[in-house]
């Protein structure tokens, strides 16, 4: 491996030019031209008609002092520069030393490709130790060196160490695009962005981080328009790019978007149904993971938080200290940062995507966006404004009937579809009818509601919104019953001493006193009275279902005839008249269980021993 991997790999970097001094180095160039000067009269004596010989000769004897060299090496300058082709022979050759294989070299590679980014230092601690080679030729100035002689491509810039994904898209030649042969208005750049700085929730006032949908045309670089929401969606999507269509009335030929699932999804890119095929535009992915893919959108990103952004007293971008970022979340809710209201927020966005369009460019030619946007040769839109963010679904008739989300819709006209798929389009905010249309988008009927579902919302945003809190709530409760799990069976005092118990000794051993001290036996410790102390202590920590758990415990011993210790009961009969154990027996014997309880009703209680208090029932 080591032998392959060289610094100057056949093929690996092609010249450029047939010119053989271009192909030195700084300092071989600079001998050579040295050398030349210095045997320059002697170069005129041979191209006046004297031998190479003689010429030396003549160059030694005058010139002596000036070269200081020998003889015989004036003369192989001279010889070297007619026979072997100029200035180009002069430079030295010097190869240097001829590195010598440890052994170690291609593992040296191998760690060096991990995606852990060790350190020379690291990769040769592991060398040593875990591999076993010698210490003193892998040490990490030789492997520093060695890995630094390779190419780049196979070391630090490798796929397996930065990703093979990464490497291809930001590692190897990108197609340069030029956008001005793009014509106004025919390309639209949308993509999704999470702005760097907290805003108010406008339900919950609490603060809250937007997604902001922008759509960029690529001919004039101009904003023509954007949504202020709370997550990249479909709906999302929609919102943004019909407040683009219809604010200018113009409908572009091709929409660039990435792959997410805001973007790629049946709403807008089903072939029947979808909303780019609805208005006449066609989809056009970018890469997964390829933000130079649609660049000019990803840079007004990138100045919009350096202009706009960080004028935000809220902002937590990545440039912020962590100092600050660690105390953010309660400086706002102590009221010590001021958060922006949703609509202060809206209006800052609108007013920087104005000065955006009306600003001077130097990419482009410097005029704004809003100049070269007059040059738009409009595409009317063919539906009207109030249809235009009408989602459609397909589904099937059936007796009369379509069901979507929940819904059933009924229409008359439905009975020449019977069983035969159908466009439905629909309102995001009113429920109470919806539009049906055939495959080849011609009108059937307008269905009116004629089923309800219990606790059905009377929006299908109101619906998404109960969606995504359910997820929310859902992710909460799984990381309850984590916890829950976790302390389900803690360990207790009283378990620790009893381990200590079965491997130490509870006799100290004997020390023989110090002179002119009297001896004293030695110090017996009570096992028993320490694992009653901590029992008591535990029982006082308890809390109403844990006490009442364990008088059921004791209740069942008894019951299988089972002889309880004299303090345990005590404790049973004393708790058992408590106002606080008949109201539990109560719900109990109705209810199976008590809030608390691990153990159900009608299951085996925990096996009583010598020391009953060390059953562990869950809070």
């Amino acid at each position: 491996m080591s032998a392959v991997l060289q610094l100057h790999q056949p093929g690996l970097l092609a010249p450029t030019t047939t010119d053989p001094l271009s192909l030195l180095t700084d300092s071989q160039r600079d001998e050579a031209m040295r050398i030349e000067a210095l045997i320059m009269p002697a170069i005129k004596k041979v191209r006046g008609g004297l031998s190479v010989r003689a010429a030396s000769d003549w160059l030694w004897k005058v010139h002596k002092c000036e070269l200081q060299c020998s003889q015989s090496t004036a003369r192989r300058w001279l010889y070297a520069y007619f026979q072997e082709g100029g200035l180009i022979a002069l430079a030295p050759k010097y190869t240097g030393r001829v590195r010598k294989d440890g052994g170690w070299e291609a593992r040296a590679l191998y760690y060096r490709r991990l995606p852990s980014c060790a350190s020379y230092a690291t990769i040769a601690g592991w060398l040593v130790d875990d591999d076993g080679f010698d210490p003193a030729d892998a040490t990490p100035s030789r492997v520093q060196r060695y890995l630094e002689s390779l190419p780049k491509d196979q070391t630090d810039f490798h796929g397996d160490r930065v990703g093979h994904h990464f490497r291809r898209l930001n590692l190897t030649p990108k197609k340069i695009r030029d956008r001005f042969v793009v014509p106004v208005g025919m390309l639209y750049q949308g993509d999704g962005h999470s702005l760097h700085y907290y805003v108010r929730h406008p339900n919950t006032g609490r603060h809250c981080t937007p997604e902001l949908t922008p759509w960029m045309d690529i001919g004039s670089r101009y904003i023509t328009g954007f949504f202020l929401g709370y997550s990249e969606s479909a709906v999302q999507t929609l919102y943004s790019l019909s407040d683009a269509l219809r604010t200018h009335n113009h409908v572009p030929a091709l929409l660039h978007v990435d792959p997410g699932s805001g973007f790629k999804n049946k709403a807008m890119c089903d072939a029947v149904a979808g909303f780019a095929p609805r208005i006449g535009a066609e989809m056009m992915t970018a890469l997964a993971g390829n933000a130079p893919g649609k660049g000019d959108i990803e840079g007004f990103f990138r100045w919009f938080e350096e202009r706009h952004g960080k004028k935000q007293s809220s902002y937590k971008g990545k440039e912020v200290a962590q100092e600050f970022l660690r105390n953010l979340e309660k400086r706002i809710e102590r009221g010590d940062m001021y958060v922006p209201y949703w609509d202060e927020a809206l209006e800052g966005i609108r007013a920087y995507i104005t000065r955006y369009n009306e600003k001077n460019q130097e990419n482009l030619g410097g005029v704004s966006p809003a100049k070269l946007w007059e040059r738009l040769e409009r595409s009317e839109l063919h539906i009207p404004a109030n249809v235009l963010v009408r989602p459609r679904e397909i589904r099937v008739a059936r007796s009369y009937d379509v069901a979507i989300f929940n819904r059933v819709y009924r229409a008359a006209e439905l009975k020449a579809y019977e069983g035969l798929q159908v466009q439905v389009e629909y309102d995001l905010h009113n429920d109470a009818v919806v539009w049906l249309y055939d495959v080849k988008g011609r009108f059937i009927a307008q269905a009116v509601k004629v089923k309800d579902t219990p606790f059905l919302s009377q929006s299908r945003i109101e619906d998404l919104a109960i969606k995504q809190r359910d997820a929310a709530i859902g992710r909460l409760e799984r990381k309850a019953e984590i916890i829950r799990a976790n302390h389900n069976r803690p360990i207790t005092a009283a378990s620790m001493v009893d381990q200590l118990e079965g491997n130490a000794p509870t006799e100290l051993p004997y020390q023989a006193p110090a002179r002119g001290q009297p001896s004293r036996p030695a110090e017996i410790i009570d096992m028993d009275a320490v694992r009653a102390e901590i029992r008591e202590s535990e029982r006082a920590a308890e809390n109403p279902a844990q006490r009442f758990g364990r008088w059921l415990s004791l209740r069942a011993c008894i019951q299988a005839g089972e002889q309880l210790g004299q303090d345990d009961q005590e404790w049973f009969q004393i708790y058992g008249t408590s106002a606080e154990c008949l109201g539990h027996l109560d719900v109990y014997e109705a209810f199976g269980t008590v809030p608390g309880l691990a153990n159900a009703k009608g299951s085996a209680p925990t096996e009583p021993s010598a020391s009953t208090s060390e059953i562990t029932w869950e809070s």
